[in-house]
């Protein structure tokens, strides 16, 4: 691997991404690019580059491209996923490694061939330790000691996703670009739409910031269901008192009452907030009052689903 260029083995959704990361210069992430240059997302110190200086610490996930095995070197003509560095490596970017990288950039001095340039990058490298990240399954024990079980997400007031962290990653198997700029809702169970629109409803017109735990089933990468119990923060623009973004922090639910089904483990949290939510009126601002209009239309739509089998897409 000495002497091969780095970004071939990256898989090509990434590379733009490990350049920023490997960069000493200020650039616009594409989680930047996805938010309104107006929002105070950017002010609450989303992570775009960290410190741009040699010796500043760097921790991302990366997707790394597979050698191409020999059965597919001999039918690349039809297989186009597969292609070959300029090291003369066929490589498979189809089924890629997802990688941590966490390390440091470290002063390097150019050698003779790049003494000249004037790149402020080429003064500098990566020196990190890379670890396959390990996926959970459906069979993954999150009782035990050690295990990752909890993760955090952001979502605009409609419940567009704009940030996750590497928990969020090694608990459910998406990468960031697959969730960014989509509906929360798109990844539920259809059991618990409903519940989970009639609590952001409610988030929404309450004015205290921290709302009570729900439990729902979000759907991995895998196609299995994972359940989990969240609560929310809702952050408001000081002046305008408009929703800016809300912070969720879900923990996964190892275990419960074999004789308490999932239905019934809801209905006794949704009985806690009863007894502990306050509710206030809805704010008079046009975008609330537009907000509140589709989160209805929402609740029509879901009472209309009735026992209709399938996955529902709700933006």
């Amino acid at each position: 691997m000495v002497g091969f260029d780095f970004y071939e083995f990256v898989h090509r959704k990434d590379i733009t991404m490990v350049k920023n990361q490997l960069s000493t210069t200020a650039s616009e992430s594409k989680e930047e690019k996805t938010i309104p240059k107006n929002s105070s997302i950017l002010k609450e110190g989303i992570e775009i580059s960290g410190n741009l200086c040699p010796g500043a610490k760097r921790s991302f996930l990366c997707r790394m491209k597979k050698g191409a095995k020999a059965d597919d070197i001999m039918s690349m003509g039809t297989k186009t996923s597969i292609t070959k560095t300029k090291g003369n490596v066929m490589v498979d970017e189809t089924d890629p490694v997802l990688i941590s990288y966490e390390g440091y950039l470290k002063s390097w001095p150019p050698n003779k061939e790049i003494k000249s340039s004037k790149d402020p990058n080429s003064r500098s490298c990566l020196v990190a330790i890379g670890r396959i990240l390990e996926i959970g399954t459906e069979q993954t024990d999150y009782s035990k000691l050690g295990q990752i079980c909890e993760f955090e997400t952001r979502q605009r007031a409609d419940s567009t996703i704009v940030r996750v962290d590497q928990s969020f990653t090694k608990i459910l198997g998406y990468c960031s670009d697959e969730v960014y700029g989509k509906s929360a809702y798109s990844f539920l169970h259809k059991d618990d739409l409903k519940i989970l629109a009639e609590a952001h409803y409610k988030d929404l017109n309450n004015k205290s910031r921290s709302t009570p735990e729900i439990i729902y089933r979000f759907r991995a990468k895998a196609g299995h269901y994972v359940p989990l119990k969240s609560t929310s923060v809702t952050f408001r623009n000081p002046w305008s008192k408009e929703v800016d973004y809300v912070v969720t922090r879900s923990v996964v639910i190892s275990s419960f009452s074999p004789i308490m089904s999932f239905s019934a483990m809801q209905r006794g949290t949704e009985n806690m907030d009863i007894i502990t939510q306050t509710t206030t009126s809805a704010g008079s601002s046009e975008q609330q009052d537009e907000m509140d209009e589709n989160l209805r239309n929402l609740l029509l739509k879901l009472e209309n689903l009735g026992n209709n089998e399938g996955t529902y897409f709700l933006v």
